[in-house]
């Protein structure tokens, strides 16, 4: 953020079955809570309904906003593009 650089998480949902998959990226909802990120809380409802979709033969990403996850020692830039979109591009980039 502000041309530093922070580290980044997420959460990959991939099909058991090796094979070349499409990529789909998710992007969660407004989130206040570190704890409520997809890396730190993959088992809450809407991130197992992922991984369904996974199952049927998509790799899904799902990154955590700044602010949260491996970043969680900064604040979220709540409705700000510029680091939210990073963060997106980031994980489908590098995963």
């Amino acid at each position: 953020m502000k041309g530093n650089v922070i580290n980044a998480s997420g959460l990959i949902c991939v099909p058991v079955t090796p094979g070349d998959y499409p990529v789909l990226s998710f992007q969660n909802g407004t989130n206040t809570v570190n704890a409520d990120a997809p890396s730190e809380f993959p088992a809450d409802y809407n991130y197992q309904l992922v991984e369904i979709i996974a199952s049927l033969g998509y790799i899904v990403v799902i990154a955590d906003y700044p602010g949260f996850g491996e970043s969680a020692q900064i604040p979220h830039p709540y409705l700000v593009a510029e680091p939210t979109v990073r963060s997106l591009v980031d994980m489908l980039l590098y995963c």
